[in-house]
């Protein structure tokens, strides 16, 4: 009996998507590993933001840090759901790498979608992450026009 539900896991396993089988797949990936290659400069732009903060602009500070950590969590949010979505998508900077994915294969959902399901639930995720990739640029140009402002 275990052999046949290591079979049917292996094959519900190869009916994911793969980014080298669909391109809309590799399209949301990319769109999110480049949105993670600015998560080292929000970091750091917040660590920047609290060692100049500038008392008689508290609330623009505060705000801009805000953001950042909002784009932050944000996109923790969405890998977490995405990679419930699609366990077999390799996130860059995935979940597992921030603690918060511990999980094998056996630990998730299997989703049975058809073709078009798929297609339209990764449509709803690439306006997602698209959305995340801008909410997090806005947010660093935010921070680096106020710490500009310092500066000045």
């Amino acid at each position: 009996m275990k052999k046949y539900n290591y079979l049917l896991m292996l094959v519900l396993l190869a009916c994911q998507p793969s980014a080298e089988k669909d391109p809309l797949l590799k399209e949301v990936i990319t769109i999110h590993d480049e949105a993670m290659e600015e998560m080292g400069p929000v970091m750091s732009l917040k660590i920047k933001l609290k060692e100049s903060i500038d008392s008689t602009r508290l609330t623009e500070y505060e705000l801009a840090m805000t953001a950042l950590d909002n784009a932050h969590e944000n996109m923790m949010v969405w890998m977490r759901n995405f990679s419930k979505e699609f366990p077999n998508a390799a996130l860059k900077g995935g979940a597992e790498h921030h603690g918060h994915h511990n999980m094998n294969h056996e630990d998730h959902e299997q989703h049975s979608r058809s073709p078009a399901e798929e297609r339209e639930l990764l449509e709803t995720e690439k306006i997602k992450v698209t959305a995340l990739r801008k909410e997090m640029a806005e947010a660093i140009k935010t921070a680096e026009n106020l710490l500009n402002k310092h500066e000045n």
